[in-house]
Order: structure tokens, then C-alpha cells, then sequence
């Protein structure tokens, strides 16, 4: 599950490409378990490095919750609605010592909660339309979302820095 790369490639990465190239042999495993009615969460992520399960976490939140406000909103709350991937975004931003990242969420928690945001999937009734109707909600994602944006470039430094520390994790080199 490691990517195969050679170490000049390895070097000449920036920060966000570094972490998209580790990534992406975690993702495409995890389209094909799914794909075929598997279990990523049971068949192959417990054999995940440390360093991978905090990649693969962070960067499937951040890939989606990227795109616009709504996403933002959208996506914290689908995590948030589970506490074991929730459990496991925070968890991430712990392993790459990234306590900035770690308190916008914990604050985007929080407001959430205030909001009875639901607690599981059973009940799980957001749209991503809600922060159109509701101009208190838009205006406070409005603002976690810019500040997100702002964190993600000290979190992806903080990603690469800790794949470059610890590239057997993440990489082999050919």
C-alpha cells in the first residue's frame, strides 16, 4: 500500500503533492474495496500505517469540504454524525501536531452542537442547502470555511513534514 516512487521525484514535491501522491494508492484501494461491497474500514485500514490513517482521514474531509461553504458544512457534519470518523479527522490533526486545524474544527464542532446537529446517520437530515435558509448558520461556516482554507496550507506543511521525517510510512523507492 506504499507509493512507489524514486527518491529525486520524492524530493521535487511541494507540500500538497507530496501528500496527494501518498495518497493516492489509499484511495484507489479504498474506490475498489467499496466498488466490489467490501469494508475499506475493516479489510484495509487497520493494516494502515499510523501516517497513512491520518492522511487517508484528513484528506477525504479535506478533498470535499474544500469545494464551497456548503461543502464545508455538509461534510464536518456527515464526520461529525460518526463518531468514529470524527474521532479519527480530530486524531489526525493530533498526529501532525497541527493544534490550529485541531481548534477550527473543535469550534466548527461546537457551533454545530449548539444547532442539534444530528448525532448518527439515523437521523441525519442535513442539505446542503440549509446554510441558504438560514443566513446565522452561513454567516458562522462562512467564516470557518475561509479559516479553513487559511489552516490547510500550515496542515498540508505539516503533512509533508511528517512524510519527509518518515517516508517508510508512506513510500518505497525504487
Amino acid at each position: 500500500m506504499l507509493t512507489v516512487i524514486n527518491k529525486q521525484t520524492f524530493a521535487s514535491f511541494d507540500d500538497e503533492s507530496l501528500a496527494s501522491a501518498c495518497f493516492k494508492p489509499l484511495i484507489t484501494a479504498y474506490k475498489d474495496i467499496e466498488s466490489r461491497g467490501g469494508d475499506f474500514s475493516a479489510e484495509l485500514y487497520p493494516l494502515l500505517t499510523s501516517g497513512q490513517k491520518a492522511l487517508f482521514v484528513f484528506r477525504t474531509h479535506y478533498l470535499h469540504a474544500i469545494q464551497s461553504e456548503a461543502d464545508y458544512y455538509w461534510w464536518t457534519a456527515y464526520y461529525l454524525a460518526q463518531t468514529p470518523r470524527w474521532e479519527g479527522l480530530l486524531q489526525s490533526l493530533r498526529h501532525f501536531d497541527d493544534p490550529e486545524m485541531l481548534a477550527l474544527l473543535e469550534r466548527t464542532e461546537q457551533s454545530l452542537r449548539q444547532r442539534n446537529h444530528p448525532r448518527s446517520l439515523a437521523n441525519f437530515d442535513v442539505s446542503l442547502q440549509d446554510i441558504d435558509r438560514d443566513p446565522q448558520l452561513h454567516a458562522e461556516m462562512s467564516d470557518f470555511y475561509l479559516l479553513y482554507k487559511e489552516a490547510s496550507l500550515w496542515t498540508y506543511k505539516q503533512i509533508a513534514h511528517y512524510i519527509r521525517l518518515h517516508p517508510e510510512q508512506f513510500v518505497h523507492f525504487e
